[in-house]
C-alpha cells in the first residue's frame, strides 16, 4: 500500500506556512482589497483609516489580533459565507496563477506524489486558507478562526488567538491530537515568528529567510532554501 492511502496519522505530516512561503506576498491585505473592488468599492475610501490602524500596530498600541479585527470591521465584515467563498476562489485562483513561488509549488507536488499528509498552517483567515488548501491539493488547513452570525455573515471578531507565533504551534498540536499523531516530519516557513513551529518539526526548513530568520536557522540547525 502506498502512503497516500494510509490514514493521515500514519503518513509523514508536512506543514507549510502560507504567506511569503508559498505565496510571494502576504495575502490578508490583498484579499481585503480584492473583495472591496468586487463588492464594496466605496469602502476603499476607508483605506487611510486602515493605514492609521496599521501604524497603531507598528507603534505597539495593540496586537496583531486587534489590527486584523479592525481591518475586517472596515472591509468585509457582514459579507455572507457564500459570497466570501466565491470571492475566495477567485482570489486564490489569481494568486496561484501569478503570485506563488514556482519552487514552492514544485515542492508541494513532490510531497503530494510521495503520499505525505499536507497541511497549511497560517495566520491568514481560515475561510480562505481552506480554499488555498483545496486548490493546492493539501489535506488540511489551519488558520485564524473567523466568527459568523447566526445567518452566516462574517463578524469582525476572531475566535481565540491569531494563528501566529506560539499560538500557531498550539493550533498545530491541537490538530495533531485530532489525528492521534505524535508529531510532524517537516515544517516550511519564511519567518522568525515561526521558530516554535519549526523547532517542533523533525526537519525545519527556512524559506527565503530574512537576516533574523537565517540567524535562527543557523542556531537551531534548520535547513535554508531559496525558492523562486
Amino acid at each position: 500500500m502506498s502512503s497516500e492511502h494510509l490514514p493521515a496519522r500514519q503518513r509523514p505530516i508536512v506543514i507549510f506556512d502560507l504567506d511569503r512561503t508559498i505565496t510571494r506576498q502576504g495575502t490578508f491585505s490583498p484579499f481585503l482589497i480584492y473583495c472591496l473592488l468586487r463588492r464594496r468599492p466605496w469602502r476603499l475610501l476607508l483605506v487611510p483609516v486602515i493605514v492609521v490602524a496599521m501604524l497603531g500596530y507598528v507603534a505597539k498600541f495593540y496586537t496583531r489580533k486587534t489590527l486584523k479585527q479592525r481591518m475586517q470591521a472596515l472591509t468585509i465584515a457582514g459579507l455572507s459565507r457564500a459570497d466570501l467563498e466565491t470571492l475566495g476562489h477567485g482570489f486564490v485562483t489569481k494568486t496561484i496563477a501569478g503570485g506563488c513561488f514556482a519552487d514552492a509549488l514544485a515542492t508541494i507536488k513532490q510531497h503530494k506524489n510521495a503520499g505525505d499528509c499536507l497541511v497549511i498552517a497560517t495566520a491568514s483567515m481560515d475561510f480562505y486558507a481552506e480554499i488555498f488548501a483545496h486548490h493546492l491539493g493539501f489535506d488540511h488547513a489551519i488558520g485564524t478562526r473567523a466568527t459568523w452570525t447566526a445567518d452566516g455573515r462574517l463578524k469582525s471578531e476572531i475566535a481565540g488567538d491569531n494563528c501566529y507565533g506560539p499560538a500557531k504551534l498550539d493550533r498545530v498540536r491541537e490538530f495533531l491530537a485530532t489525528l492521534g499523531a505524535d508529531g510532524y516530519a517537516v515544517a516550511y516557513s519564511d519567518h522568525k515568528s515561526d521558530l516554535p513551529f519549526l523547532k517542533a518539526a523533525d526537519r525545519g526548513v527556512v524559506v527565503n529567510g530574512k537576516p533574523k530568520a537565517l540567524v535562527l536557522a543557523d542556531q537551531h540547525g534548520f535547513e535554508k532554501v531559496t525558492w523562486r
